[in-house]
């Protein structure tokens, strides 16, 4: 049997705003934003699958959430798919640079789109900054019904809702990052801190070694980090513990230490070993 979507007519009352609105302010500073507002709008609009991207003017866009990660079966995008925007489609490029916050469908968008086309992609945007905006796709596959009118009014009704979370989610989480640089920011520190990355174990590692080994060091997961980079979560596994064996660590905890000696070795940040070494310092076992 087929699946069946529905949305429930009391979503429109203000009370069922207040309590989305409520329920998504609680965790726009955390990492169970992405199912939360998933889960929020699944009992509007049940979707086939969520995605939210971070796309700016510049540079390819970045998937922040998607609904589908967990399962085993999924097809992950490769990042040829990202760059060329794949699933963001019609909302990728020169629309996003001039688009408005709110709720859009493909025939907002394209004026070549049939009116009478099946509607399986909506979009909500919200605008974060002059270059940046947040895209969350709600998608639906050829093999499941297209968003009925009923449907597209209840996800117009709660645009202001989803796009007022989604403003303040990016802030927090562009805040959390900023906190340190704030802290002791000096001129240039944040491009010498990503020259010191990308110089991180150069001599040793290999290109894709060192992809994954400044993911982790970004703080992702080697999961996250697979998913980023468009490849298996065992190849990025594998190259992992390559790059540790050749670093000469044993945990992301050990390889961030790597990283600060880098930084702070003869106080000079983008020096890729400690003066006087040509190793990173292993680091002995906390004693039970």
């Amino acid at each position: 049997m087929g699946e069946v979507y529905w949305m429930r007519a009391e979503s429109f009352e203000s009370g069922a705003r207040v309590q989305m609105a409520e329920r998504l302010l609680g965790s726009v500073d955390s990492e169970k934003f992405g199912p939360a507002l998933l889960g929020s709008l699944n009992e509007l609009v049940t979707a086939g699958r969520g995605l939210l991207y971070a796309v700016q003017r510049s540079g390819p866009p970045d998937l922040l959430f998607d609904q589908l990660a967990s399962h085993a079966d999924q097809r992950r995008e490769t990042r040829a798919d990202l760059v060329d925007g794949f699933l963001l489609g019609l909302y990728h490029g020169a629309f996003l640079s001039a688009a408005p916050a709110g709720f859009f469908t493909d025939v907002d968008v394209a004026g070549s789109v049939s009116k009478g086309e099946d509607v399986r992609r909506v979009a909500f945007l919200a605008r974060v900054s002059d270059s940046a905006c947040l895209a969350l796709l709600i998608l639906r596959d050829s093999a499941c019904s297209s968003f009925s009118a009923a449907e597209l009014n209840c996800c117009r009704g709660v645009q202001g809702v989803i796009c007022t979370a989604l403003r303040l989610h990016w802030r927090s989480y562009a805040a959390s990052r900023a906190m340190s640089c704030r802290s002791f920011a000096a001129p240039g520190l944040q491009e010498r801190v990503e020259a010191a990355l990308d110089c991180f174990g150069s001599q040793l590692l290999t290109r894709r070694e060192g992809e994954v080994v400044r993911l982790l060091l970004r703080g992702s997961s080697t999961k996250a980090a697979a998913a980023r980079l468009g490849i298996a979560t065992a190849t990025a596994a594998l190259h992992r513990k390559r790059a540790y064996a050749k670093l000469g660590v044993r945990s992301q905890a050990q390889l961030f230490y790597g990283f600060i000696c880098s930084l702070s070795g003869d106080g000079t940040v983008g020096v890729p070993f400690p003066s006087g070494q040509d190793s990173w310092p292993r680091v002995a076992s906390a004693a039970p």
